[in-house]
């Protein structure tokens, strides 16, 4: 069965809905808030007086929280609707996914203390992507990650002006993190290069993962095409099973 442009946005619209769930549901979830004492940043000590000035002042905290967030949130709505629309491929899907289960792997294995001057409370106001609270989930930061997979898609779909936009998000982004110390500079720089390294994997591959990807996707619409199916024959046989028992019954003649 041939698959409709239709038929294609529409599944590519919950590839989406269900990646926002499952972000939701790993921020509510499965953020981990485990504290050791170790390791030292000298980028954190460098912005101690921005760090002080942010455990002091809520309403500078909540401004530098709410507008990262807010870049950050429409970095992804702005890559995923293009994606849903404009691109043939799930390469970003396939780098993002594999991105954040490697780092779910890696956590397991690496625990970082908790910075002193460790500021993320939550400014009540939502994000879609970017989780608020105390979360020790530093190594390697997933926000910058994300970032540079968004940029990195926007570069290889030629569009080097939101290449550049995104990149300076991340820049800021980093920034943000480093004076919140939400993260280590450690996170940063090697969420970057694990990203960049991930990318280049998926598009090594990525006719394979395209076709394991619509064969699945065409085995899953052909399962469900037989049930309902299945599931009309019976309704049908039922209906006439039904019909037949409330027929008048003729009397025969003497």
């Amino acid at each position: 069965m041939e698959t409709t442009r239709k038929e294609l946005l529409t599944s590519k619209c919950l590839v989406v809905l269900a990646f926002i769930t499952v972000v939701y549901l790993g921020k509510r979830y499965a953020v981990p808030s485990v504290e050791v004492e170790c390791i030292k940043d000298p980028i954190h000590d460098a912005l101690t007086y921005f760090n002080d000035a942010v455990n002091n002042n809520l309403s500078l905290a909540r401004f530098l929280q709410i507008s990262s967030s807010l870049l950050m949130d429409i970095v992804f709505v702005t890559l995923y609707g293009y994606w849903v629309f404009n691109i043939s491929t799930g390469r970003v899907i396939y780098a993002t996914g594999l991105f954040y289960l490697v780092r779910a792997i890696t956590q397991t294995f690496i625990v970082l203390r908790f910075p002193d001057g460790y500021y993320w409370d939550d400014p009540h106001v939502p994000s879609i992507v970017v989780p608020y609270g105390r979360t020790s989930d530093f190594f390697y930061s997933g926000h910058c990650g994300f970032l540079n997979l968004c940029a990195l898609e926007w570069l290889r779909s030629g569009k080097s002006n939101y290449f550049k936009i995104v990149q300076l998000v991340n820049a800021y982004m980093a920034i943000v993190m480093l004076i919140f110390r939400i993260h280590y500079m450690i996170d940063i720089t090697t969420a970057i290069f694990i990203s960049h390294y991930i990318y280049i994997l998926v598009e090594q591959n990525l006719d394979l993962l395209d076709n394991l990807s619509l064969r699945y996707y065409q085995a899953l619409k052909l399962k469900i095409f037989e049930c309902q199916r299945g599931k009309k024959t019976e309704e049908i046989q039922e209906s006439l099973i039904t019909s037949k028992e409330l027929l008048p019954i003729k009397k025969q003649s003497k």
